[in-house]
């Protein structure tokens, strides 16, 4: 929720009981629920997804091709969740480039104040150049991974999949073929 529409609620309900009472309600619950929300909202969809999966795999009435690849979308969905939960980024960054080179800080007295410090940068040019390669693929994972997370969840095209039966030789494996289990809507059994 953006600042412009809080002033707005700030606005039309001051001045009542009820206006007072239902934005401090709302104030509340958006410090909760814009600062922490998609951790929460995440976190629930992970341990939802777990049990589904768990449960499509044991216990499904579906045959195993499109079972078992609806089971591997879930776990798949359920380890970028996880990734991004984590904040597991700079670590997947780090193991393809080399650890970040860090130092233990140090601090040197400002001149004309005596009572405050600043911070010493002991990078060489070398280990600036390293860290920010480091960072700049972590956010490309992230990037990637919540694409292909979003991707997962949205599914195939079914319009996709009737050009491609209408156009191939082996009409009675072509949904077998195309199938690859994604798409949250066909996650149950």
């Amino acid at each position: 929720m953006t600042l412009l529409t809080h002033q707005r609620l700030l606005r039309s309900s001051h001045n009542s009981i009820q206006g007072k009472q239902f934005f401090y309600e709302y104030s509340h619950s958006c410090q909760w629920n814009e600062v922490r929300s998609q951790f929460y909202h995440l976190k629930f969809l992970e341990i939802g997804l777990t049990n589904i999966s768990d449960t499509v795999e044991k216990y499904g009435n579906e045959v195993d091709g499109p079972r078992l690849k609806k089971v591997a979308a879930m776990r798949r969905a359920v380890e970028l969740i996880k990734n991004y939960n984590q904040n597991n980024y700079i670590e997947m960054a780090e193991s393809e480039l080399g650890p970040l080179s860090l130092h233990d800080w140090e601090f040197e007295p400002v001149p004309d104040k005596p009572e405050y410090s600043k911070l010493i940068n002991n990078d060489t040019e070398e280990e600036k150049i390293h860290n920010r390669k480091v960072f700049d693929r972590a956010n490309e994972i992230e990037e990637k991974e919540w694409k292909e997370l979003f991707e997962i969840l949205k599914g195939q095209s079914h319009t996709e999949f009737q050009m491609l039966h209408d156009k191939s030789e082996d009409k009675k494996n072509s949904w077998d073929n195309w199938f690859d289990g994604s798409g949250i809507k066909s996650w149950w059994d």
